[in-house]
């Protein structure tokens, strides 16, 4: 994956799965933390802090406006980066995870998570 000027691996990783988590519940969040290899769980820990029950209502372009933000990247740069993490994510956790997170997407989100 290419990432935009300025954006390391690191920095989009983190940027995505924290605005993921923003939409799952805290017990997935908290599922899908300690499924994460223990060399890049640090990159999220700290978005999963103080979280509550349940999860902020968006869709596709409420994560894509997060990542943009985060990354201060046009959203058209925060799409690709957004599919990249995705890709990575699904081929990492276990399979149980990943079904548990498409549960709890709206369709538009979950078509974008699929796809990776």
């Amino acid at each position: 994956m290419a990432l935009p000027p300025g954006v390391n691996s690191s920095s989009a990783f983190s940027a995505v799965m924290c605005a993921l988590s923003e939409r799952l519940s805290a017990g997935e969040v908290q599922d899908v933390l300690l499924s994460l290899p223990i060399s890049i769980r640090a990159l999220v820990d700290r978005c999963t802090l103080h979280r509550g029950e349940p999860g902020i209502v968006f869709g596709r372009e409420g994560l894509v406006d997060r990542v943009a933000e985060h990354l201060a990247i046009e959203q058209a740069d925060a799409l690709p980066v957004i599919s990249g993490v995705f890709a990575t994510v699904k081929r990492i956790l276990p399979w149980k995870e990943v079904n548990d997170i498409t549960s709890q997407l709206p369709t538009d989100l979950r078509e974008l998570w699929l796809a990776a």
